[in-house]
């Protein structure tokens, strides 16, 4: 049975600060990358609790993941 390592093709955390780090990495450019599309599409630049809320579920969902990887090395 494949790793859960080959089966998404990424790289296993380093450690524990690895996978927070990724997780805010991933917080901070999401919730950029977001918060300025809406902000083309709307003009509303002062609307920043959707882009917060997407990017936080995102990251959430991302430190899961990136946990599971850095378990699963062991």
């Amino acid at each position: 049975m494949a790793s859960i390592k080959s089966w998404i093709g990424a790289g296993a955390p380093g450690g524990w600060g690895d996978v927070l780090t990724r997780s805010v990495l991933i917080a901070v450019v999401g919730f950029a990358t977001l918060w300025l599309k809406d902000g083309m599409e709307s003009g509303d630049w002062k609307d920043w609790g959707a882009p917060l809320t997407d990017s936080a579920s995102i990251a959430a969902t991302m430190f899961v993941v990136n946990a599971l990887l850095k378990r699963s090395e062991g």
